[in-house]
């Protein structure tokens, strides 16, 4: 009896595991369906964009601009989904504001503040973080709650890194060094 509760218990934790891994991916189903929301990853050739965010105002946005992501096509964007009251969104902020310093000619880096979906914060949170870290990157929120599913958001922070032309390079779940995301920056200026 003790072997066939133990192979139960091995069998069930492994399906957990399995099912935690899959739901963990992201991916562009093959099976020609034509689903409400694409999600995207690394590989996948889709142009991201399509959805709207309103500007914090800390750039060249003005405060409650409507700014759609695909017009941002022609130049590599890192784009960070963040939250007002998550600790490594904060910890992380600084090395975007430097990265958005040092090579924001060249890169733009966009901060979207997805705080209401995640439950992770208020846009009062979240416009208090920027004023208290003095963020000048651009950064807004999402009054889409599909943008969750859509970039496959299962970790506050998520970092999406898109080509100029509009294509996912990479996705980053999760605090991410400074020194890694200059790398990952540099990555979409020689792709």
């Amino acid at each position: 009896m003790k072997h066939s509760v133990g192979n139960i218990v091995l069998l069930s934790v492994s399906s957990l595991c399995l099912i935690l891994i899959g739901a963990c991916t992201s991916y562009v189903g093959s099976s020609g369906k034509e689903a409400a929301l694409t999600r995207v990853s690394q590989s996948d050739s889709i142009i991201a964009g399509g959805i709207a965010y309103t500007s914090y105002g800390n750039s060249v946005s003005l405060p409650g601009e409507e700014v759609l992501w695909n017009e941002l096509n022609g130049t590599p964007l890192v784009l960070n989904f963040w939250a007002g009251s998550c600790p490594p969104c904060k910890a992380e902020m600084p090395d975007f504001q430097e990265l958005h310093e040092t090579i924001g000619d060249r890169v733009k880096v966009i901060g979207i503040d997805v705080g209401q979906f995640s439950g992770l914060g208020s846009k009062t949170e979240a416009e208090v973080l920027l004023e208290s870290l003095s963020i000048t990157y651009e950064t807004g929120f999402s009054s889409d709650p599909a943008v969750m599913e859509r970039y496959g958001i299962l970790a506050m922070p998520t970092t999406v890194f898109i080509r100029d032309d509009g294509t996912i390079a990479r996705t980053w779940a999760g605090i991410i060094t400074g020194d890694k995301l200059d790398i990952e920056a540099e990555k979409l200026l020689s792709d």
